[in-house]
This record gives structure tokens, C-alpha cells and sequence, in this order.
């Protein structure tokens, strides 16, 4: 686990942020910017061919917390491939953009943080798809229509 949060970090994650696959990464409350933050989850250099299960180790990530940074741009449509992620949580940074209806995908997402950025259009029915969602907060966004039932 690499656990830097609550500090007075500043500049651009860097890239590759070297932590072994499966890692709980936790960069929140700190001062990281960018247009978009690196690919966080990267596996140390390698040599050799590509292992075909380097998707596999990837997928099983349960954790995203980046939290209270200085994020900007869309939120990358890779993050909803993640089919076991039971917490995301992207809130207070300036993430803009729309949520992709492709965050039904998620069935196992319990927590989802989204609040206090700049994410706007519609709220995806295929919320209706999370079924063991448990926490839900995009307070203090751009979003318009209706809400999904």
C-alpha cells in the first residue's frame, strides 16, 4: 500500500509511480495537478514480452482515491473498465466533462465520489445498473436533466 495522503504534495504524479500491481494507491489531500494525472497503477520496468495477464492484475483494482488534488480534464474512460472497483472517489478536484454511460459496467462500485468538480450533461441511466451502490455524492457539479430511476 502507498498511502501519501494528507501531506502538501504539489507538481505531477510521477510517471510511472512505480507500486506493485494490486496496490492500494491513496494520493488524496494533496496539491498534485496536471491535465491528467498518469496512469497511476503502472508495474515496475519490465523486460521481456508482455504478460497476457497484465489486464487480469490491473482489472482487480478495488480502490481509486484521488481525492482533494488539483485534477483537471474528463475522467478517463479506462477507469470504468475496472469491473471489481467497490470505491472511487475523484471528489474536489476540477474534473469537467460528462460521466460516460459505460460506469454501469462497474456492478460492484459500493462508494462513488464524484462532488465538488465541474462534471456536466446528464446523469447516465445505466446508474440504475449499480446495484450495490451504497454511496453516492456528485454535489456541486454542472449536471442537467433528469435524475435516473
Amino acid at each position: 500500500m502507498l498511502n501519501v495522503s494528507f501531506n502538501y504534495l504539489q507538481g505531477r504524479v510521477p510517471n510511472p509511480l512505480n507500486v506493485a500491481p494490486y496496490a492500494d494507491v491513496d494520493l488524496s489531500s494533496n496539491l498534485f495537478e496536471g491535465e491528467k494525472v498518469p496512469f497511476l497503477f503502472q508495474m515496475k520496468p519490465m523486460t521481456g514480452e508482455i504478460p497476457a495477464s497484465i489486464g487480469e492484475m490491473l482489472l482487480l483494482l478495488q480502490v481509486i482515491d484521488l481525492s482533494r488534488n488539483n485534477i483537471s480534464g474528463n475522467i478517463p474512460s479506462s477507469i470504468w473498465n475496472y469491473s471489481f472497483l467497490k470505491v472511487l472517489d475523484l471528489a474536489y478536484n476540477n474534473l469537467s466533462g460528462e460521466i460516460l454511460a459505460s460506469l454501469g459496467q462497474l456492478r460492484q462500485l459500493q462508494s462513488l465520489h464524484l462532488n465538488d468538480n465541474k462534471l456536466t450533461g446528464n446523469i447516465p441511466l445505466s446508474f440504475q445498473n449499480l446495484s450495490t451502490l451504497a454511496t453516492l455524492d456528485l454535489g456541486n457539479n454542472r449536471f442537467s436533466g433528469h435524475i435516473p430511476l
